[in-house]
């Protein structure tokens, strides 16, 4: 199920703490028995932040530079998806990622 809409401020601030939330993650030091931990992690909150985009892009009541804002976030939070699945060794999801992003 889709989120609802946020305002576009609420959009940005969700996309920067996500962002700064994931650099955090990326410069995480995983244990051997758990070497993906940080990566599904963030893998979680670029999914969350790509819905919440994918609903701002499809609000009928926002005008199209607002839609075209959250299509922009959602792209962004696809291809660092993807890069996440490369990075995980899961390349055909990656693939899909990066070539719809």
């Amino acid at each position: 199920q889709a989120p609802p809409p946020l305002s576009t401020s609420a959009l940005d601030d969700l996309c920067a703490s996500t962002l700064e939330r994931c650099l955090v993650l990326r410069s995480a030091s995983d244990p051997e028995e758990e070497p993906y931990r940080s990566r599904y992690e963030e893998r979680s909150l670029l999914k969350k932040l790509g819905a919440q985009a994918a609903a701002n892009a499809s609000n009928d009541k926002a005008n199209a530079a607002v839609r075209e804002r959250a299509g922009l976030v959602q792209a962004m939070a696809d291809a660092l998806t993807g890069a996440n699945f490369m990075d995980t060794e899961e390349s055909g999801q990656a693939r899909a990622r990066l070539e719809g992003a």
